[in-house]
């Protein structure tokens, strides 16, 4: 979207704050079909502190170095442009060193095998699992054998956007 753009070269100061009044602009201008997900995120190389607005997207994965607990991030939001005066909060989250952020849509996860079973988060954190001392392109071609094994030459149902994210050890 065009306020996204126009803001990219500045620092959010609030993502909820910019997601909302993105919201309102998209009720002024388009008819009521249309509406649009969306993750957008800041993260600070230097302590791995995250900021987000999530919008109708599927909860990213923070998926620790430490083989700790994989957290979805949260809180999602509604659609952006679906509810008029919807407002949005601001997510954060601590990205330590070695730690992956994968950002997914659902046809990543719903991709199916040839008997109708959905891949799921599930793989993506066990791919995570068993490349974390791979780099974010290794793990992000990892992630889509994954799920060109599963769907065993199958094609995606829905589109894919799939974004891997590593903090540097």
């Amino acid at each position: 979207p065009p306020l996204l753009r126009a803001r990219a070269d500045r620092r959010v100061k609030h993502w909820g704050r910019l997601a909302t009044r993105l919201n309102t602009r998209m009720n002024e201008v388009r008819d009521r079909n249309r509406y649009a997900t969306l993750f957008a995120a800041s993260l600070n190389p230097q302590n791995g502190q995250l900021r987000y607005v999530n919008g109708g997207h599927n909860p990213p994965l923070l998926v620790p170095a430490d083989g700790g607990t994989a957290l979805r991030l949260s809180p999602p939001g509604p659609m952006v442009g679906l509810l008029p005066g919807a407002t949005f909060g601001e997510g954060q989250a601590d990205l330590k060193p070695g730690d992956v952020l994968v950002v997914f849509t659902d046809g990543y996860i719903e991709a199916e095998d040839i008997e109708g079973r959905e891949l799921g988060e599930e793989a993506i954190i066990a791919c995570v699992r068993n490349h974390q001392g791979a780099s974010a392109d290794d793990i992000f071609e990892n992630l889509l054998v994954t799920v060109f094994q599963h769907m065993e030459g199958g094609g995606f149902k829905d589109d894919v956007t799939l974004v891997v994210v590593k903090r540097k050890p």
